[in-house]
């Protein structure tokens, strides 16, 4: 079997539903959907995304709706680099990736949907909206 969804994947009941809001998946590796896999081929969609940064969308059914930035998916003809540092200690409990300039993600989440702190416990949002994933750039 091809091994697919290396950053997540939806393998369980064909009409199960994840959801993703303000999300980055990204940088992740497998033969097939590298970042995002779903059972697939039904009606119904099995990862829906909102406001989210997919860095390479191969494979993974998703379109650029809903203020999705989804790589290899029109009108992106390569994968987004989300433009992240390493995994680090930038402060609060648990080690981030700091977005860093220029990311596609500062100011791209959903400012209604945006949880009033990040991972770190920073205030969001700290530039014109909110910013994709845990992490948010002062």
């Amino acid at each position: 079997a091809t091994v697919a969804g290396g950053g997540l994947a939806q393998a369980g009941e064909e009409y199960a539903v994840m959801y993703l809001t303000n999300t980055m998946v990204a940088l992740n590796t497998a033969p097939a959907a590298p970042d995002v896999s779903g059972p697939g081929g039904n009606e119904y969609e099995n990862v829906i995304a909102s406001h989210s940064l997919i860095g390479d969308g191969t494979g993974s059914d998703q379109e650029n709706t809903g203020g999705n930035l989804v790589g290899n998916v029109e009108p992106y003809t390569a994968a987004i680099d989300p433009r992240i540092g390493a995994l680090a200690t930038n402060g609060g409990p648990t080690r981030t990736h700091a977005l860093q300039t220029g990311s596609p993600a500062i100011d791209a989440a959903s400012s209604d949907l945006c949880p009033a702190t990040d991972q770190r416990d920073v205030s969001r949002p700290q530039g014109a909206g909110c910013d994709i994933g845990s992490f948010e750039r002062e």
